[in-house]
C-alpha cells in the first residue's frame, strides 16, 4: 500500500526513521517531466525533514539517471539497479541502515 504524506503519495513511509522510499520503475520514470516532478517531490519532501531514500532503476530500453540532489547529506540517498534485480533488496536494507543511524 501506498502512504500520504500532504499532497504526495509515497511508496513506503518508514515512521521510526521517519523516511520514504520510492521506487522509479524506468518504464514510467524516463520522461524530462517525470524527473521533474520526482525532484520537486524530494526537495519538498525533504525541506519537510523526511530523509528519502530513492531506487532508481533501468532496463535494456531506459536508463534513469541520478536526480542530482546533494546538499541535503545523509538525508538523500539513491539506489541504481537493474529492473529485474533479484539483490536490490540487501541494498535498500543496508542503506536504511546507515539513515538509521545518521538520524
Amino acid at each position: 500500500d501506498q502512504y500520504r504524506i500532504g499532497k504526495y503519495t509515497v511508496d513506503i513511509y518508514i515512521p521510526n526513521i521517519n523516511t520514504v522510499v520510492e521506487y522509479a520503475g524506468s518504464f514510467w520514470h524516463n520522461s524530462e517531466e517525470s524527473n521533474r516532478r520526482d525532484l520537486r517531490k524530494s526537495l519538498d519532501l525533504l525541506s519537510k525533514g523526511y530523509n528519502i531514500l530513492r531506487v532508481r532503476t533501468s532496463s535494456r530500453y531506459f536508463i534513469l539517471k541520478s536526480l542530482q540532489i546533494t546538499n541535503y547529506g545523509d538525508r538523500y540517498k539513491e539506489i541504481f539497479c537493474e529492473e529485474d534485480s533479484t539483490d536490490i533488496l540487501p541494498q535498500i536494507l543496508g542503506t536504511l541502515g546507515l539513515l538509521n543511524n545518521n538520524t
